[in-house]
């Protein structure tokens, strides 16, 4: 999977963080660490949900109106700030701006050309599990997921993905 295609899943997953019932409920219902436990791909070839696979790695960690994700494997931590439409049905989930940092032999910087689009997501809590479904690809005004199922539209190089997170 090629580094733009990280950065954008990285940034799909922050915006899928949501929460409860009302905002405030809601908010408070996202604090903490979360990790992957499963993610629905939609139909498309074999080596890019290899790719996605990998996804399923990632930490994300909620503190306040800020998202931080991270991968074992990568060197580098994206942050997001997120808003939850709470009263919404599905209840929507925006990030509002956000930063990628790398960090180099304990040096971290900036990546400065990394350009974090707001990303438009839903959410849902089903018991202790977090659902969330963001959208992927190409673009810079992806359309926001309209239901808890993956699909994808290969002309258009984009995608929906849903994940399944678990609190720490």
């Amino acid at each position: 999977m090629t580094r733009p295609a990280v950065r954008a899943a990285l940034v799909a997953l922050a915006a899928l963080a949501g929460g409860c019932s009302k905002k405030a409920d809601d908010k408070a219902k996202l604090q903490g660490e979360w990790t992957v436990a499963s993610i629905e791909l939609p139909d498309m070839p074999a080596n890019e949900q290899r790719g996605l696979e990998q996804f399923k790695e990632l930490t994300v960690s909620v503190a306040n109106d800020r998202i931080t994700i991270r991968h074992p494997s990568v060197q580098s931590t994206l942050t997001v700030y997120f808003t939850l439409s709470a009263a919404k049905t599905p209840k929507e989930i925006d990030t509002t701006s956000g930063e990628l940092t790398h960090e180099d032999g304990g040096r971290r910087e900036r990546d400065i050309e990394a350009k974090l689009e707001p990303i438009r997501g839903i959410y849902k809590f089903e018991g202790d599990e977090l659902v969330l479904a963001v959208p992927l690809g190409r673009g810079d005004d992806l359309p926001r997921p309209t239901e808890f199922k993956p699909s994808a539209d290969v002309q258009k190089g984009q995608a929906v993905l849903v994940f399944h997170l678990k609190k720490r």
